[in-house]
């Protein structure tokens, strides 16, 4: 039996992809069905293999989490989340606190309208940012504590 050519097999397999294309746009409700059937045999395989990775692999899943959550929400990386908070000395780039005051650690603080992160924060920095502060309100809140406290 003669060898197939590298070229021949690409082709076929080319042939076989648009084939089965044509096949699934004439009848797409048909692939669909058979799609969701396939999904719904392993679905619960799935979720009882997640959950015992999840389970056997705790740090690996909290990464993967941030990861995802600081893919998802920032648009960055973790390691570009890193060369923020290392830009920054390590400190809050607010008050310049060295503790992130909570248990789960430092808050990514964020631009709601644009979505641009601004900086990493500790918690009581955040909590205050969250009020929406403007700059004006800020430095009117500045000269308030001034006047009360020292007048």
């Amino acid at each position: 039996m003669a060898a197939v050519s590298p070229e021949a097999k690409e082709r076929a397999r080319i042939y076989k992809r648009e084939d089965m294309r044509r096949r699934r746009a004439a009848d797409p409700q048909k692939y669909r069905d058979i799609a969701n059937a396939s999904n719904a045999r392993h679905r619960e395989r799935r979720r009882v293999g997640a959950a015992r990775w999840k389970r056997e692999n705790p740090e690996a899943f909290k990464k993967s989490i941030r990861k995802t959550h600081l893919k998802q929400k920032y648009g960055m990386t973790p390691d570009q989340w890193q060369e923020m908070f290392l830009s920054q000395c390590s400190k809050c780039a607010c008050c310049g606190s060295t503790e992130p005051n909570h248990k789960t650690g430092w808050r990514t603080d964020h631009n709601h309208e644009t979505g641009k992160v601004r900086g990493i924060v500790c918690q009581p920095c955040n909590q205050m940012l969250t009020f929406h502060i403007t700059i004006p309100i800020l430095l009117k809140a500045a000269k308030y504590l001034r006047d009360k406290d020292h007048g």
